[in-house]
Order: structure tokens, then C-alpha cells, then sequence
């Protein structure tokens, strides 16, 4: 696990950063924008959400998409715990393997499983 702490470029809006929430699976790390205060703190895609601000997502309520992004609409800069990628590819949580063997069975996983991706303002 690492903890970053963003901070809004004065010429930004945003953190840069794209989530998804994937459930039953949790939020991870959709996108990095480049030049963004998530790149510069070497946020990598896959990277799983385990707290904003210090508040942990398994705590929040099922609107935990609307608390985060009240968060981080309202905060000039956010602190996310995160595990990483690498850590998740490990476990099997997220894998970025796209054989034609496997994909019909990911995609059959896949649709299973209710997604939402947001950006952090």
C-alpha cells in the first residue's frame, strides 16, 4: 500500500485522475491525465482505491460515488491510499492479460459486474 497526496495545479481544475467502481471488486484507477498532479505522483491504471482523505471506501454507504466526488470537487487537494497494480495482478484482482483464449470468459465476467468511471475535481 502507498499513500499520495494530490494537490491542484493552479492551471487545473482537476487531479487528473479517472476512477472506477467495480463491483463487487471496489474503486481502482481508470486513467491518468498526463501533466496532471496524479501523474506527477506516479498513479499508475489498475491501482485499487482503499481511502480518500483517510476515510476508508468499504466504510462509505452505497452513495460513496457522490461522496467522493463531493470530496474531491470541494478539496484543493486529496490524499489517496492506494494498493498497487502490481499487487492486484499478484492477487488475481486485476489482470491485464488480453489473450484471445481469455477474453470471451473475461467478457462474460465482465458483464456481470456493474461499472461507473469519474473523474476527481
Amino acid at each position: 500500500m502507498y499513500t499520495v497526496v494530490l494537490h491542484k495545479h493552479f492551471n487545473r481544475q482537476n487531479f487528473g485522475v479517472y476512477i472506477g467502481k467495480d463491483v463487487p471488486k471496489g474503486f481502482y484507477i481508470v486513467t491518468v491525465e498526463p501533466n496532471s498532479p496524479a501523474a506527477d505522483a506516479n498513479i499508475q491504471p489498475g491501482d485499487h482505491v482503499l481511502a480518500i482523505n483517510g476515510q476508508l471506501i468499504s466504510s462509505m454507504s452505497e452513495n460513496s460515488i457522490e461522496m467522493i466526488t463531493q470530496i474531491s470537487n470541494q478539496a484543493e487537494s486529496l490524499t489517496l491510499s492506494l494498493l498497487p497494480s502490481d499487487t492486484l495482478k499478484l492477487a488475481g484482482i486485476f489482470s491485464t492479460n488480453h489473450d484471445n483464449e481469455h477474453t470471451s470468459q473475461e467478457n462474460k465476467d465482465l458483464e456481470k459486474y456493474d461499472y461507473s468511471i469519474f473523474m476527481l475535481y
